[in-house]
């Protein structure tokens, strides 16, 4: 899911990895909804993701920015991050 999601940004014309990446896991519940999964589900895919595999992630595809109300949060202030 989260691979289909970061590709697809890349595809819109983001170059940057860092960025892709942190725009990929705020849009990895919306784009699993749409899939079939339910709300909940869809967070937690999303909220896993985050927590688990992006910290580990290789240092270009991070960013210290991809954090609630940073820089590369899509919707700061709103309390929901990833």
């Amino acid at each position: 899911m989260h691979i289909v999601v970061h590709e697809a940004i890349h595809v819109a014309g983001e170059r940057s990895e860092a960025t892709t990446e942190c725009t990929a896991v705020q849009r990895d519940a919306r784009a699993a909804e749409l899939l079939g999964a339910t709300p909940v589900q869809a967070q937690a895919l999303a909220l896993m993701y985050y927590e688990q595999a992006y910290p580990q992630m290789h240092p270009d595809y991070r960013s210290g920015g991809c954090v609630e109300d940073g820089p590369l949060d899509l919707s700061p202030g709103d309390g929901q991050f990833p």
